[in-house]
């Protein structure tokens, strides 16, 4: 599970790095070409001031231009446009001015309009023009500091562009070379027309890289097509002047095998390379190349393109990512969401854990209201059974009550018959009598149901205790029951005693 889990957010992070690189390479191109374009737009406005100046030569007062001075700061140095030529010194080139006067007055027209524009606004390096008279002359912004040997004709941008004059393209890109500062860089340049459309010179600018690398950061490359590095922030040997090569591997940390690799995919437009057998790092992580720099000591992500040639120069852009930072993303991301599903497990355990609590709380409350219930059905229960078994021994000694007071009642009647006068009550008795005989019993009378019913009782059947009317049965009589019932007795004895 933790595996696919690392896969994952590995391949949701590659996707995320790809996505960043295309965003990269797309935000660089933007940059470079509008670099680019501030050239073109320079070069293309004076050229416009060129055939100004060629259709209204007549009527422009001609002005000395100024001579690029011997020392000159590097401020100053934005504030005109000078013009030096081969062989001529500040004590001679005047005497230029009837020999190539409508030069003159270009430069000091260009002189004039340069100063209307913020310098700050160039972000490329300045603008300079040669003609294609006799003498070479170098128009120049910024100035540059004036040598009688710089030959404007002889130098590799001029030589770069009549050679390449004959392929129709407006802009020309020359090779790397060397300036007279002892630094190289590439010029882009364009023919200068007079107004018969005829060609008057070059117009050309240089690559100042440094202002190149100030809107690039460090994993941005520029080559060229033999694999020069144009743009490419390195730790360079000192004192170095001549162009590197990506596949200097003591300076880049990439070798032939890479450049090869890169190559490839420049040149196969139809994308049917494996891109897996060109990479050499340990895992497939991206859909562009990887791999391994040595300057770094890591596995790194490599995208590159070539430029839109024409108008752009045909130049290759390369941007690489240390894929290492993809894994400490990826691990950081797993750190992450682990923190985050911990903490989320951590309130989902809390929160199950107060849920239980509550169930438990409410199971208690309810087995408590549960027993509470059964306590009072069983306390109810026990005073039914209580009750009940009260009863049954109230009707029980009812009963006892009522069969000796029938049978004292029958005794006292029984008495008073055999001693009455009576003639209604002699015939009662001598019924009893006659009943008796006609049943077969022996005995003076028939056992009534209160003679069953006592017999029944468990108290003493003897005659003795059957004179109710002495103390000593009612006294023995209540040794056996309890006072309560004992008081019933005598009370109730006392009421029929008082009716008869």
């Amino acid at each position: 599970m933790q595996q696919a889990f690392l896969s994952n957010s590995m391949n949701v992070l590659i996707k995320e790095t790809n996505n960043q690189l295309k965003g990269q390479l797309a935000q660089y191109d933007q940059r470079l070409k509008t670099i680019i374009n501030q050239i073109f737009r320079k070069q293309r406005m004076f050229q416009n001031i060129y055939l100004f100046v060629d259709v209204n030569e007549n009527i422009i007062n001609t002005q000395t231009p100024f001579y690029c001075p011997s020392n000159i700061s590097q401020k100053e140095s934005k504030s005109i446009f000078c013009l030096m030529a081969y062989q001529y010194d500040e004590t001679n080139y005047t005497e230029l001015s009837t020999a190539i006067q409508k030069q003159f007055q270009v430069v000091s027209l260009f002189h004039q309009t340069i100063q209307i524009f913020d310098a700050t606004q160039f972000i490329a390096t300045g603008i300079a023009y040669t003609s294609d008279d006799s003498i070479p002359i170098l128009g120049t912004w910024p100035a540059l500091n004036s040598t009688l040997s710089y030959n404007a004709h002889q130098r590799s941008w001029y030589l770069s562009h009549i050679a390449q004059m004959k392929n129709g393209l407006q802009y020309q890109y020359s090779d790397l070379f060397t300036t007279i500062f002892g630094t190289y860089t590439i010029a882009i340049s364009q023919n200068l027309t007079n107004k018969n459309n005829q060609f008057a010179g070059v117009v050309f600018n240089l690559m100042d890289f440094n202002v190149f690398k100030k809107n690039f950061n460090a994993d941005y490359i520029l080559t060229n097509i033999k694999g020069q590095i144009i743009i490419g922030q390195f730790k360079y040997p000192p004192n170095t002047t001549k162009p590197i090569f990506f596949f200097n591997d003591s300076i880049t940390g990439f070798n032939q095998v890479d450049w090869d690799s890169i190559s490839i995919i420049i040149n196969d437009t139809s994308n049917q390379y494996d891109i897996e057998s060109l990479s050499n790092c340990s895992q497939d992580v991206s859909d562009y190349l990887c791999r391994y720099n040595s300057l770094y000591g890591q596995e790194v992500l490599i995208i590159a393109k070539q430029l839109e040639y024409p108008p752009y120069p045909p130049q290759i852009v390369i941007i690489f990512k240390n894929i290492t930072e993809v894994y400490q993303q990826v691990h950081q991301l797993n750190q992450n969401i682990y923190l985050l599903f911990a903490s989320e497990f951590q309130k989902d355990i809390q929160i199950l854990v107060l849920v239980a609590v509550g169930i438990i709380l409410l199971f208690l409350i309810l087995l408590n209201q549960i027993t509470k219930s059964l306590n009072l059905l069983i306390k109810y229960s026990k005073f039914q059974q209580n009750n009940l078994t009260y009863l049954k021994e109230q009707y029980q000694m009812n009963r006892q009550i009522e069969a000796i007071t029938n049978f004292y009642n029958f005794k006292q009647n029984l008495r008073m018959i055999r001693f009455s006068e009576n003639a209604l009550d002699q015939l009662t008795l001598q019924y009893f009598q006659l009943l008796s005989i006609l049943k077969g019993q022996q005995g003076e009378f028939k056992k009534s149901e209160e003679c069953l019913q006592l017999e029944q009782t468990p108290y003493p059947k003897t005659r003795y205790f059957l004179r109710l009317s002495q103390t000593q049965t009612l006294h023995n009589y209540h040794s056996i029951i309890d006072g309560k019932t004992v008081n019933q007795i005598i009370q109730y004895f006392l009421i029929k005693k008082q009716k008869y």
